[in-house]
């Protein structure tokens, strides 16, 4: 008896099978559990996608709606079955929540037949205004395939900022084409009736009297270029010419406002003169744009002169000697009836037919003639129209990115010209410039008496950019 008790070979089997069914029961546990853990992951991923939608919906979403969305992430991203959603909105942040059940393979057996999973996600959605401004190269070196580029890129940008937020005073866009100028828009410039009478006045940055003391060959301080369009027959159509810098005043790279009291700071409408008639010895014309008769006057006379003979227009006082001097003390007496104190005879006739002096260019000549920027749209949430501008775009003329850069800055300030902008103190408001070009600033420069095309700096001759040479001298022209 006592041999049988003692007897110990079987005990490795019995105490292994008592030790079994715990390893086993460990094991299924483990299993169980990773796919629960796998499980609740793709729930979390997919409530964090539902919370992410939400937060783009942005502040006018009803919960209804807020239910549905979540819903739809959460059945697109998780292949179980969810027992509840809830999606909560509080201040600017939503949150859902979300109840699931993971089925068990091995836990069944321990009367566990799925494993609870809940979840919770939440999203902030941004309440940041913005104001873009699209600053767009539309010149002649666009033309093709760069500007259709540039017209996608453009209206791509749009369509995804439009869909930011469902608030569509979150986002506006500007649209600023350049080339040889800005267009500011017609309508900022005075009407007149037939007796040449302004029955409706100009916008207060423009420089209605001729009281800007910009330099331009032919045309004298105290003249109203919008007078001249009307004395013309002409429509200004909106090109602004460069504010130069006075007295270490830096009026053409800053937003200095325009105010009456500084002359300087106004806005000068720009003024395509008559150029002279001259044919080259194979019989092509000299200058590009030539719509008078000059009437015996060339370039050496004295503008008072030239605007005498050719433009039937008599100026008296200061302006009739024929200098544009920056002193700021010009007397405004004799002004008070009309825009300057200029003597408009009967108009000459103008000649509008397409200038021949650029091969492929159809431009009509006359004081428009340079004028070929698109108007600018000040900020709006209207993303059609936008995209409407866009799709017009076409490529002429020089390439000025100054000018595109600036007025770009304009139109995104608060102040005049262009006052949509939100003030510059209003916080969460971001403002936002892209500026699209192909290449580097040119000028037309031209071997005549003038030296270039005009652009927004006037000809080479005005020395409005003082490094490039003078004309007259340099190129040996006297």
């Amino acid at each position: 008896m006592l041999r049988i008790f003692d007897n110990r070979s079987g005990s490795f089997a019995i105490m292994f099978a008592l030790v079994l069914v715990p390893i086993v029961g460990a094991v299924a546990l483990a299993v169980d559990y990773t796919i629960a853990s796998r499980a609740r992951i793709e729930l979390h991923n997919a409530a964090d996608a539902a919370a992410l939608a939400l937060a783009r919906q942005g502040l006018e979403l009803r919960q209804a709606d807020a239910e549905r969305i979540a819903g739809e992430y959460i059945q697109a991203n998780y292949q179980g079955v969810y027992s509840s959603l809830r999606a909560l909105k509080s201040d600017t942040t939503w949150t859902v929540s979300v109840d699931a059940s993971s089925p068990t393979r091995f836990a069944g057996i321990f009367g566990i037949d799925a494993s609870a999973i809940s979840v919770v996600s939440a999203a902030t959605f941004s309440v940041s205004t913005y104001e873009i401004g699209l600053v767009l190269d539309t010149t002649g070196s666009m033309r093709g395939e760069k500007l259709q580029r540039l017209k996608e890129a453009a209206t791509t940008l749009v369509d995804t900022m439009s869909q930011h937020n469902g608030d569509v005073d979150m986002v506006k866009f500007s649209l600023v084409p350049f080339s040889s100028f800005v267009n500011v828009g017609p309508q900022f410039g005075p009407k007149f009736n037939a007796q040449g009478e302004v029955v409706r006045q100009a916008a207060s940055w423009l420089d209605t009297r001729g009281t800007n003391p910009i330099g331009q060959f032919e045309l004298t301080r105290s003249l109203s270029r919008f007078e001249m369009y009307h004395h013309l027959g002409q429509e200004w159509k909106g090109c602004i010419e460069t504010r130069p810098p006075y007295k270490g005043t830096a009026y053409d790279v800053t937003d200095i406002p325009a105010v009456r009291s500084d002359a300087h700071s106004l806005f000068v409408p720009a003024f395509s003169i008559d150029e002279p008639d001259q044919i080259d010895s194979w019989g092509r014309p000299r200058y590009p744009n030539s719509y008078l008769s000059d009437r015996g006057t060339t370039l050496r006379d004295a503008a008072p002169v030239r605007l005498r003979n050719k433009y039937n227009v008599a100026v008296t006082g200061a302006a009739a000697t024929g200098t544009n001097d920056d002193d700021d003390d010009d007397d405004e007496g004799g002004r008070a009836g009309g825009l300057s104190s200029a003597v408009f005879y009967s108009a000459p006739a103008v000649d509008t037919s397409n200038s021949t002096f650029w091969r492929g260019e159809a431009l009509p000549k006359g004081p428009n003639h340079d004028c070929q920027a698109q108007p600018i749209v000040p900020l709006t949430n209207d993303f059609n129209l936008i995209k409407g501008r866009i799709a017009a775009l076409t490529a002429q003329g020089a390439t000025n990115m100054m000018e595109g850069v600036m007025w770009g800055w304009r139109v995104l300030s608060p102040g005049e010209p262009f006052a949509e902008g939100r003030a510059k103190t209003a916080g969460d408001n971001e403002k936002v410039m892209i500026f699209l070009t192909d290449g580097a600033n040119t000028w037309n420069q031209l071997g005549n008496d003038l030296g270039s095309t005009y652009s927004s700096f006037g000809y080479v001759v005005d020395r409005r950019l003082e490094l490039l040479p003078d004309p007259w001298t340099d190129f040996g022209v006297i």
